[in-house]
Parts: C-alpha cells; structure tokens; sequence
C-alpha cells in the first residue's frame, strides 16, 4: 500500500514538473522586420529617359501586410492585389520621369506590425559625355590616339571600334588608343548610357 502511494506521487510530481515545463516553452514570436531587396536598378543610377523600371523583392515571416511606395498602397493595383500576406511578395513599378521625385521610397509592413523602408535615389541626366581628342600620331600603319572623356555625373565606358578599352569610370577619363587603318572610331559612354561618338583619321 505504501509503495502504491509513493509510485503515485512520483508520478504526480513528474506531471507537475511536465506541465510547468510546457508553461515555460512558449512559441518564438517573430521579432524580424521584413526585408527588402532592391535587384534593380542600383542606387543612384542615372536614368536617361526619365522613366525607370524598379524591381524586386519583400521577405517578411508574419507575411507582408502592406507595401507601400511614396505612400501609394502596391496591394491595391489588380497585379499585386492576391500577394497580400505571402511570406515572399516581388513587386515593380516605374519611376515617373525627370519632373518626378528624387528618390522613391519603399514601406513594408508585415503580419505583426513590424515594418522596414528602403529608399532609392533615382538621378536623371539627358546630355551626352564630351570626348576632347588631345592628340592623333601616326606609325606605320598604326593610328594612335588619346583624349579625355568628361561627364556631369559619370563616364562608364570607352569604347574604340566597338571594343571596351580598359579604364576607370569617372567624370574625367583620359584614354590612349591605338588600331590599325586609316581611320578609328571612339565612343564615350555616360551613366545613363548616353553616348558621343567621334571618328578620327
């Protein structure tokens, strides 16, 4: 009879301890903001037409609630309307030109309150690179030129006869090229992928 009495209050105990143990093992709750990925364009890229088409993506836990651009509410567009409270939501929209804003800003809020913004500067630029052709030589049958590529925001690429020369993007390049023929033609490229173009002889 005893042994019966303690087996029982043994296990008894163990239930207790069991039931506390549980009490203490709340689920996590998610204390992540969500997450946004820009994948295109890059900040501040210089777009030439005035319009550019933003892309990407909004990794929330709770499921994204709300997303917002420069206020505007994305979920109430019909292409975004059924991505309401998925875990992984992708959006786009486009800039609206060079009478627009500077920067777009993007708020997303998910399931339980938590919310993170990203903003993205858009810089606008309609003029093309000047190229300076500094001196033109001659040897044999190798024309040799060099010049300076120069841009209000940034000379990206040189390109002589269709062909990348290696230099560092800047607002002043200078360049040395050389090709065989009569004749080359170089062609500076700017940020917003304005081009000037000049054949020397």
């Amino acid at each position: 009879m005893r042994r019966r009495l303690l087996t029982r209050c043994i296990h008894g105990a163990g239930a207790l301890l069991l039931a506390g143990s549980l009490a203490g093992c709340a689920l996590p709750t998610d204390t992540f903001n969500p997450v946004i990925v820009i994948t295109s364009p890059r900040a501040g890229t210089v777009a030439s037409s005035g319009v550019t088409e933003v892309k990407g993506k909004v990794l929330a836990y709770g499921g994204v609630r709300a997303l917002t651009v420069n206020g505007h509410n994305l979920f109430r567009l019909p292409q975004f309307a059924a991505e309401r409270g998925k875990n992984i939501v992708s959006f786009a929209f486009k800039t609206a030109g060079a009478g627009g804003p500077a920067a777009y800003t993007i708020k997303a809020t998910d399931g339980h309150g938590l919310s993170s913004t990203e903003v993205l500067p858009i810089r606008f630029r309609s003029s093309r690179p000047s190229l300076q052709i500094s001196r033109i030589g001659r040897s044999g049958k190798v024309l040799q030129v060099s010049g300076i590529a120069s841009d209000g925001t940034e000379v990206t690429q040189i390109r002589v006869d269709g062909t990348p020369l290696p230099v560092t993007p800047g607002r002043r390049v200078p360049f040395y090229a050389q090709a065989q023929g009569s004749s080359m033609t170089i062609e500076a490229i700017n940020a917003a992928g304005r081009a000037r173009t000049v054949t020397v002889h």
